[in-house]
């Protein structure tokens, strides 16, 4: 299936045909380059017959020198090397021919390889070049490599990704996908091993092998990876909506940790309310748009997204309060870059999206310090002070030890009215999360009793019909002997 394929590409980035470089006029190699080149294919189910050619040392082409693998898929494989030319790091997605099942996957390739030359922004493989062997049909797209580690990668190690990164993230990639919609191309196949976390914190978008023009009939080609894929593509139809769909699903799982098959479901739709209920109600409803089962209900595309996102940054709540969403105010440079200009002090947003717990905390921490210096360390030293001194002094620092002590245990009583206000706030929260979770169980279970009662009333009036239905006949047979 091209799903699968799909799934299996490898991120890289396309480059103009260079004619191919026999064996001779290949720069010469050393036998232990040689013998690191072989250990380094057979990595790689690569037919070594297509290793000949401009492919029969490990400088393709007679410039690009494979260093590393990094992937296979079902039409070949991608490694990692250094453009000799100009000693920048590439990536190069081998396209095995023999490995295709049917021409789409050539068709395929050269649309990534057109798209590539057409897409200009900081955040997508630029393309560089095409290697090509015209006797095996071998073909190489050579790209620029982008570092990093993939947003999959990310959440396997941190398992879950903090609400403000997921607005960070949501910026970027908008607007990248602002620039490859402005094309009038759908990528289809966007997930989290396709995005590439750069040391910077910039996102990159990546693996554009499935890429389609935009197209909103059904049409005989599939491309995507389940889970990430939005109903439409079922049919083989694609707008940049379907893209978001995908973004949204990504979001998710970078939220929750959990892949979207592993989500809560309301009928058709992903139940993001269910999912992430600790998410602020502006991202949890954006999620819900982007997820949404109709396309219709989504945004546009990129560039709907980020006016979207810029709307959320400036929206305000009753009489001027900020939005309690940690929403961006998206700037796109002149250069494509994006910034992300937040609303909201770190310190402000973490008391409110806890709702209390950090005030528990703080509290506790604020008694052990005034227990242990106001009521303990620091009259124990004033008391040590005044058996050394006499007179004024001493009458000073022994009224300086009693006030510290009266004032330590008043902060004392007010840190624990704090603790007890912060713990009834916990306490009306979860009654409130508790609520809502029993609320939508009643719900869920009134709904299936309804369904089990339609389904009983259903084949008690087909079990009904069937025995009017004999009946009938009985009765007909019996007149006609009769007769």
């Amino acid at each position: 299936m091209a799903s699968q394929t799909s799934r299996d590409r490898q991120r890289t980035a396309p480059v103009e045909v260079v004619e191919a470089v026999t064996p001779s006029t290949t720069p010469s190699t050393t036998p232990t380059a040689d013998a690191d080149y072989e250990v380094l294919v057979s990595q790689t189910t690569v037919d070594r017959r297509l290793l000949r050619g401009p492919f029969a040392t490990n400088v393709w082409g007679g410039r690009y020198e494979v260093e590393r693998f990094a992937g296979e898929g079902s039409q070949g494989a991608t490694f990692i090397g250094t453009d000799r030319k100009t000693g920048a790091k590439v990536a190069l997605k081998l396209f095995d021919l023999g490995k295709a099942k049917d021409w789409k996957a050539q068709e395929l390739f050269d649309r990534e390889v057109m798209t590539l030359k057409r897409l200009n922004h900081r955040g997508i493989p630029q393309f560089m070049d095409v290697v090509s062997d015209d006797d095996t049909g071998a073909r190489v797209l050579v790209m620029t490599h982008v570092a990093g580690e993939t947003l999959g990668a990310l959440v396997a190690r941190e398992k879950t990704v903090p609400e403000k990164r997921l607005w960070s993230l949501l910026v970027d990639a908008g607007a990248i996908l602002a620039v490859v919609h402005g094309e009038g191309v759908v990528h289809r196949d966007l997930k989290p091993d396709n995005f590439i976390l750069r040391p910077d914190g910039t996102l990159a978008i990546v693996d554009f092998g499935g890429v389609g023009l935009v197209r909103a009939q059904a049409g005989s080609t599939v491309v995507g990876t389940f889970g990430y894929m939005a109903p439409e593509q079922l049919y083989g139809a694609q707008t940049p909506a379907t893209d978001l769909y995908a973004l949204g699903a990504t979001m998710l799982t970078l939220a929750t940790g959990k892949s979207p098959e592993h989500q809560p479901r309301d009928g058709l739709a992903i139940d993001v309310d269910a999912a992430a209920p600790w998410l602020s109600t502006s991202l949890k409803t954006l999620l819900t748009q982007l997820l949404s089962p109709d396309p219709k209900d989504r945004p546009k595309d990129g560039a709907a997204l980020v006016l979207a996102l810029k709307s959320i940054a400036t929206t305000r709540g009753p009489q001027g309060a900020k939005s309690p969403a940690k929403a961006p105010d998206a700037v796109v440079n002149a250069d494509g870059s994006v910034e992300a200009i937040w609303r909201e002090d770190d310190i402000d947003d973490a008391f409110r999206a806890t709702g209390g717990v950090l005030g528990v905390v703080f509290s506790v921490m604020g008694m052990l310090a005034t227990v242990g210096l106001g009521r303990l360390l620091i009259p124990f030293i004033l008391t040590v002070i005044a058996a050394i001194v006499g007179g004024d002094d001493r009458r000073k620092l022994l009224a300086l030890r009693d006030v510290v002590r009266a004032r330590s245990a008043d902060a004392q009583r007010l840190l624990m009215h704090s603790a007890d206000a912060s713990a009834q706030v916990i306490n009306r929260v979860g009654d409130r999360q508790r609520q809502r979770h029993e609320s939508k169980r009643e719900k869920q279970e009134r709904k299936r009793a309804e369904r089990l009662q339609w389904i009983k009333d259903h084949a008690e009036r087909v079990v009904k019909d069937q025995v009017d239905k004999k009946l009938d006949q009985r009765r007909r047979q019996q007149g006609f002997w009769r007769q």
